[in-house]
């Protein structure tokens, strides 16, 4: 059985990483969707910075205007360090987004690599179980007691679900039955005010 129990506690490990990983999986595509959205956002900022240093080193109206007031070099420097600080929160977005995508792509790898752990742990369980069962003895018995029980428990739950269902569809038609008469008390009272024919019609319905 020794094999078995080794066999069971890897799968075991596997399965607890395949879980691990698909939950550390929404978590870094979540931030993937925020840092794609953010990258994008401070490169239209980023553009837009440079087509105003660009406008005024080239021959602008705002670069002439800058040059006749004598300020030309004190505004072309604001706006040289306006894209600098653009381009440089621009970089440390999309190396971040780089980095979440590097994870993404191998936690996805190492994922993959996990498939179908979840059902070879079940395979060697039952495997065990039946090697026990062969063998005999009591281990062999109490395997056996526990799968009637595990069938008990099964089929307990079925009825469960079952009379929940009934019970569920029960509930909807008392709350329309409760609706309908809500509706006949109206009609009730307005008969009271000579509501004539029309309510004797909807009384009926």
């Amino acid at each position: 059985m020794t094999y078995y129990d080794e066999q069971l506690q890897r799968l075991q490990a596997q399965t607890a990483r395949a879980k691990q990983l698909e939950s550390m999986l929404r978590e870094l595509r979540s931030q993937q969707a925020a840092l794609s959205a953010r990258v994008q956002e401070l490169e239209a900022v980023k553009r837009k910075e440079q087509v105003d240093v660009d406008r005024l080193e080239g021959r602008s109206l705002a670069a002439f205007f800058y040059n006749v007031i004598g300020k030309m070099d004190e505004r072309l420097d604001k706006e040289r360090q306006e894209a600098y600080a653009a381009r440089v929160k621009y970089d440390a977005a999309a190396r971040e987004l780089e980095a979440v995508e590097s994870d993404l792509r191998r936690y996805e790898s190492e994922l993959a690599g996990l498939q179908g752990c979840e059902h070879r742990y079940e395979t060697v369980l039952k495997e065990k179980a039946a090697a026990i069962k062969a063998a005999g003895g009591a281990k062999g018995e109490e395997v056996l007691q526990l799968e009637e029980r595990g069938a008990f428990l099964e089929s307990q739950r079925k009825e469960l679900r079952e009379a929940v269902s009934v019970g569920r569809t029960a509930l909807d038609t008392t709350q329309q039955v409760l609706s309908s008469l809500d509706s006949a008390e109206g009609w009730g009272t307005w008969d009271l005010f000579g509501g004539g024919l029309i309510a004797d019609l909807a009384k009926h319905s």
